[in-house]
């Protein structure tokens, strides 16, 4: 359903348990996009919609108090909530709403809009607009990352936004593991059986990544422990495994040791011991 539906539902329909009958997709849509939705509802034209709107307004703000001051933001709570608390104000009957004249154009991330013109059902010009409200509304990356993550594309932060895939470096390693991830955990339980076939999610995420459990861990651990380490990692001035043992304080060289004695017993079936030690005092 496209925004202007969800408006209609509200103003035109009024249907009681409404939003038991959407689909879980649909149910979503509803929820992230009720900021869009009162937007449109505040832009009703007709008069007897003023004081409903008060009542609205009151219902859905919240303040709070930082360093002194009073801040105001828009709280919603559920859509369960929002639906019935529209429904029991705005009258019910077919609305006229103002038409806002465009604005001076704004450089826009239309990798972005593009996608939220495709999620909403949208024309780009509306897009342009519901941007411009995340952004008011201090929740554009939020709703950027999220977007991004269900369309499976990898680009979330500020410095590529080109909707490609990344190339391969540490850092796009772990935003590709987190997405993936994410994206399967919000799924409807049963997508998420029908889509992982009976494999479990560690052995999913890494046949479609590349990246295991394991790698991921400790590239999170080297992210959040060293400044430049992944960068050290991608210029090949150390490795994953040598830069995590070192942030970790672990002693390699009994374990390098294990291993030469390991090699080293194979190498006595094949040459004698005085020739083993005639190469090692040459080192």
């Amino acid at each position: 359903m496209k925004v202007m539906e969800f408006v209609k539902e509200i103003t035109e329909v009024q249907k009681d348990g409404f939003l038991l009958f959407l689909s879980q997709d649909e149910y979503d849509k509803f929820e992230r996009t009720m900021p869009l939705i009162w937007m449109w509802i505040k832009r009703i034209q007709e008069f007897e919609i003023i004081r409903p709107l008060e009542k609205l307004s009151e219902s859905f703000t919240e303040i709070t108090l930082r360093n002194g001051r009073s801040n105001t933001k828009n709280n919603f709570r559920s859509p369960e909530f929002f639906y019935s608390t529209c429904i029991q104000h705005i009258p019910k009957k077919k609305y006229k709403f103002i038409n806002i004249k465009p604005q001076k154009k704004k450089n826009y991330d239309y990798e972005f809009i593009k996608l939220l013109a495709k999620d909403t059902k949208e024309g780009t010009k509306n897009c342009e607009e519901y941007l411009d409200i995340y952004e008011h509304l201090g929740i554009l990356e939020e709703e950027r990352k999220n977007l991004f993550n269900k369309y499976g594309r990898y680009n979330l932060n500020n410095e590529e936004n080109t909707g490609k895939p990344l190339k391969s470096s540490c850092k796009n390693e772990m935003i590709k593991y987190e997405n993936e991830l994410n994206r399967v955990k919000n799924l409807p339980i049963k997508k998420r059986k029908k889509l992982l076939k009976g494999t479990n999610l560690r052995k999913y995420i890494f046949n479609v990544t590349g990246v295991s459990q394991t790698q991921y861990s400790r590239l999170k651990y080297i992210r959040d422990n060293s400044l430049d380490g992944l960068d050290r990692i991608d210029s090949g001035e150390t490795t994953v495994r040598q830069l995590y043992h070192e942030l970790k304080g672990i002693d390699t060289s009994t374990s390098e040791i294990e291993k030469f004695e390991k090699h080293a017993r194979k190498l006595s079936e094949k040459i004698s011991k005085e020739k083993m030690i005639d190469i090692i005092k040459k080192l």
